[in-house]
């Protein structure tokens, strides 16, 4: 029960306080190589495919004064078909606690609208000390630039890393242990031709990150038309080689062009808003399909030829396939980089060509102090979010329950989603003496949820980031993020919940966590932080996985008042 009145009000205040301190002095990213002391030359070296009769070639060099990695090469599919650059950690390094990963690049071609080319795509991959010989990939693209030299940054979150293989053949019962890494790739693979890559920097990052995709002028349908029909040739070779990870980063990437392009202002007459429609929902429905990449391919393909329709193009194939609907306009999303799609994250100031080229990735720390010794190094870590967090709940502490009683109309109204008709606080269901419960029939026998140790709200407003880090053990991360996107979207196919908390809702950051498995059924409930609603607001949601599929069991949600009487929306699910 959040404490009310100007003593309690302090209290919540000291908490911040408390809480602040120690996520001053919390984990600081981490630089496995790059920067500004530079690359740690020695401990990289090239290898082809000559090792397997193959007949393409990569070239490793550094530039400007070892601050830049330039890979370049040509990649033959006669007998072969990849290139990488490998890199030997002097010790083993524990990964485990970091969210994921931040690759800094530098472009190295111009979009030219007179020969288009497809983005070109790469894996970045570990391997542990475990079992070295297998490595675990995730896959990205260089974004599309309109400039050579153009910083870029691309953000892959530690959960992406789910193709284990090794000499090209995919594990499927094998899980990367990131609390031992012992070696750090990248690879180009089976995208036939000349290729060159610049990286300037790789980040070991604390906490999710998005990036803005470079604004590429779009001058005609025709062009456009092209570089769809380029990405689709070189993303669907990959799909049919099996690298359908590579396959959907090449497609995500181009969709995120278009919509950039759009945003730039200079093709408005040539990306519509029924085209930019078309893209966050086809953007969308790929998110809530990650544990099948075959589906989030197709998906992102479909999006694709529903843009090339909207253009007054005919696709030839798939013409009974499913489409975006260029109507809907409830998914607002921008162009980024990142694994994630643009309707999960924030986006963190990208770092300017030239002369911030190695400004902070992070709207939370700067990663590109110098680094000076073999071992990856740990960044420089001051942290503006604790003073944020004080003055924020100085504000809800004041505008919730007043600094003396002489305001009641603040605790009446401003704390509301609308102000004593909110529907959300319409449900007489304790928090206190219910636990999530399946709504409607189910085919399937659900167990009951194990018990969930609710983190109460003056620790959620003070304390969430520092939550944020241990809530879910490592074990349940990528279950975790299935459960959020199930969430998510069932949040948002809700019409009380739209009506008061807004289109655009995404499930955010875990609070507090709880597994348990019966039988062959692993379960997992989270409390989880709302965002980019009309209010403040948390969800708590039961899901269960068995050998078939993971299935969102029941959520709930709730506002500022709502949790204040232990009261709770049950959204109701179609299971």
């Amino acid at each position: 029960f959040f404490p009310t009145g100007t003593k309690n009000t302090m209290v919540v205040i000291t908490t911040a306080l408390f809480v602040s301190l120690l996520l001053a002095i919390g984990r600081a990213d981490l630089i496995l190589d790059g920067g500004d002391s530079g690359w740690q030359t020695n401990t990289w070296y090239s290898q082809v495919d000559g090792v397997m009769g193959g007949q393409s070639s990569g070239d490793l060099t550094f530039l400007e004064s070892n601050s830049v990695m330039s890979f370049s090469g040509v990649i033959s599919l006669d007998g072969g078909g990849f290139s990488s650059v490998i890199k030997s950690f002097s010790s083993a390094i524990d990964l485990s606690p970091y969210a994921g990963f931040v690759v800094e690049l530098e472009t190295t071609s111009a979009h030219d609208p007179n020969n288009v080319d497809a983005p070109l795509g790469l894996h970045l991959q570990f391997h542990d000390s475990n079992t070295r010989y297998i490595g675990y990939a995730s896959a990205f693209a260089v974004p599309l630039s309109s400039d050579i030299g153009e910083a870029v940054s691309v953000y892959l979150p530690q959960t992406s890393f789910d193709r284990g293989s090794w000499i090209g053949q995919p594990c499927n019962d094998c899980q990367i242990n990131f609390s031992s890494i012992v070696e750090m790739d990248i690879y180009v693979l089976f995208q036939e031709g000349p290729f060159e890559v610049k990286v300037k920097k790789v980040t070991a990052v604390d906490d999710h990150q998005s990036f803005p995709s470079p604004a590429v002028a779009l001058s005609s349908t025709n062009e456009i038309k092209t570089l769809i029909d380029q990405t689709i040739q070189s993303g669907g070779g990959l799909y049919d080689k099996g690298y359908q990870e590579l396959c959907i980063a090449l497609y995500r990437s181009i969709l995120n062009t278009i919509l950039s392009a759009n945003d730039s202002g200079a093709t408005s007459s040539i990306v519509s808003d029924r085209m930019k429609n078309i893209i966050c929902s086809g953007l969308q429905r790929a998110e809530t399909q990650i544990g099948s990449k075959a589906n989030m391919a197709w998906t992102l393909r479909y999006t694709l030829d529903a843009i090339l329709e909207e253009m007054g193009f005919t696709v030839t194939s798939n013409e009974q396939s499913w489409r975006p609907d260029p109507t809907m306009n409830e998914y607002q999303c921008i162009g980024v980089t990142t694994a994630f799609t643009p309707l999960q994250t924030e986006i963190s100031e990208a770092p300017d060509n030239e002369d911030n080229a190695n400004a902070a990735v992070s709207s939370f720390a700067n990663t590109d102090d110098v680094s000076t010794s073999e071992t990856p190094t740990s960044s420089a870590s001051f942290c503006s979010v604790p003073f944020v967090l004080i003055v924020t709940t100085v504000i809800l502490a004041a505008y919730c329950d007043g600094f003396s009683t002489s305001y009641p109309t603040r605790k009446s109204h401003r704390c509301r989603l609308h102000n004593d008709s909110s529907q959300l606080l319409s449900s007489s269901q304790s928090n206190e003496q219910q636990q999530p419960q399946m709504n409607g029939p189910s085919p399937i026998i659900t167990p009951p949820p194990p018990e969930l140790n609710r983190v109460p709200l003056p620790a959620m407003l003070a304390g969430g980031l520092f939550l944020f880090a241990t809530s879910v053990p490592s074990s349940q991360r990528s279950r975790a993020d299935k459960l959020l996107r199930l969430a998510q979207e069932a949040l948002r196919s809700d019409p009380v919940v739209t009506m008061e908390l807004g289109p655009g809702i995404e499930a955010g950051n875990v609070y507090a966590s709880s597994k348990g498995t019966v039988g062959n059924v692993d379960q997992l409930v989270l409390q989880f932080q709302i965002n980019g609603g009309n209010a403040w607001a948390q969800g708590i949601t039961y899901g269960v996985e068995d050998e078939n599929s993971l299935r969102l069991v029941a959520l709930e949600v709730a506002n500022m008042d709502a949790v204040l009487n232990n009261q709770s929306f049950q959204v109701p699910l179609n299971t």
